[in-house]
């Protein structure tokens, strides 16, 4: 049941975890034509469009988790969300950026509606548009019934020079919860790719709401998380997967953090044996600035020998899951099926790891205090990690848990998996 929660007052406790039940942002393709609409909904319509202010100065990762804040905030709404036509769309080439990159492909898996074919079939054209976008903490000041908002929640002048973190705790957990309950698909994507496709009646609007409705069943793999029992007997080596960012900004990656948690992965999949393997933006780079990372892994890999679409499905499928601080792969490990995934969460690239004698500030009680890693941490799989590799004390057992369940049988105990010991999160 969805549950109108007014934000123009600060929500109670009780409201935010509301808000937060899986299904209550209206994906697709519009409010106002699909059945999941509420009495509140038809009552006070609400549509929120979401943008990027510079989409050609974003790569991959950036607007996913910019997407996830608009599923946050639309849901806290009760809004329909629709996404600007120019989301996805292919960035400006810039040295040692990757924002020329083609993500168009995205509206494949993320199937949101298109705000100008939404508008083209519903009765949106009553609403009062709002052509200003505005940043998240405006949004949720000023919103009002029946209007359409452009949601800016990418800007870097966004609340104040926060990236909208401080107004998000908790939203890629809720967002990415809501998105794999309404598509299951999200955490098999190798699986999705090679289901047949219905061909678009026009490539300029192709997986707009009008020609690509989604309803794909679930694969019997994601309809349920499999008993340990279950599993074949016969596994192959665990996937371990280094995520490190390269190209414009290469954050700092200690060896002897790397090496520790390498060492304790191995020797936990000591019936499996592991593959460990790196992805990262430019291969030569992270060779130059991590040489020794290079001995500790089978293969590096970058985008000229696999595209980001195969990489973002193999850092979600992947039995281990290390983000060095991208939100690339960050959000990768959010749509991973509960225990089937063990995600190594070192701290978010804003979190201050650059800032002088780093790891003497980047404790437990530092870091959760900080509103990026609040709004990007996610209860399932996760065992966060300091920048010198150690594990919050708290998440020892579920380390040891999950990485026993992988090894013997391939899955991890779901209720482990879901196993947080954070404080502020609700």
């Amino acid at each position: 049941m969805s549950v109108f929660v007014d934000l123009r007052k600060p929500p109670s406790d009780k409201e935010m975890a509301t808000a937060a039940q899986p299904n209550t942002t209206h994906a697709t393709p519009c409010a106002t034509r699909w059945s999941r609409v509420t009495h509140t909904v038809a009552r006070c319509p609400v549509i929120v469009v979401a943008n990027t202010r510079r989409p050609s100065t974003q790569g991959f990762g950036a607007r996913l988790t910019f997407l996830l804040f608009a599923v946050d905030v639309a849901a806290k709404l009760n809004a329909a969300l629709t996404l600007e036509t120019s989301y996805w769309a292919r960035g400006r080439a810039m040295s040692g950026f990757h924002y020329q990159h083609d993500y168009s492909w995205a509206w494949e898996l993320f199937p949101f509606a298109r705000a100008h074919s939404c508008c083209a079939q519903t009765t949106c054209g009553s609403l009062v548009t709002e052509r200003s976008p505005l940043p998240v903490d405006a949004l949720l000041r000023k919103w009002r019934c029946g209007r359409r908002y452009h949601l800016e929640t990418g800007g870097r002048t966004s609340c104040y020079g926060t990236w909208c973190t401080s107004h998000l705790s908790g939203a890629v957990d809720r967002a990415s919860t809501q998105l794999l309950a309404l598509w299951p698909h999200l955490s098999n994507l190798s699986a999705f790719a090679r289901l047949p496709r219905a061909p678009s009646p026009s490539a300029a609007d192709a997986f707009s709401s009008s020609s690509y409705a989604f309803s794909f069943p679930p694969s019997s793999s994601n309809s349920a998380t499999p008993s340990p029992s279950s599993a074949s007997p016969t596994l192959p080596p665990a996937r371990v997967v280094w995520h490190v960012r390269t190209g414009d900004i290469v954050l700092p990656l200690r060896h002897e953090a790397v090496a520790s948690l390498h060492a304790r992965i191995t020797r936990g999949f000591a019936r499996r044996g592991v593959e460990h393997i790196a992805l990262t933006y430019d291969a030569l780079q992270l060779r130059r600035d991590f040489p020794w990372l290079s001995a500790m892994v089978s293969q590096v890999i970058d985008p000229s020998t696999l595209s980001e679409r195969r990489a973002f499905e193999v850092m979600v499928e992947a039995d281990v899951l290390v983000s060095t601080g991208s939100s690339f792969a960050i959000v990768a490990g959010a749509f991973s099926q509960p225990g089937r995934q063990l995600h190594i969460f070192l701290p978010p690239k804003n979190s201050g790891e650059m800032l002088p004698n780093a790891s003497l500030l980047l404790t437990p009680a530092f870091l959760r205090a900080r509103a990026d890693y609040r709004a990007t941490f996610v209860r399932r799989n996760t065992v966060p990690a300091d920048i010198n590799g150690h594990l919050f004390a708290e998440y020892e057992y579920k380390f040891a848990e999950m990485v026993r369940g992988l090894d013997e049988s391939g899955v991890a105990d779901v209720d482990v998996a879901h196993l947080a010991y954070e404080t502020w999160m609700r």
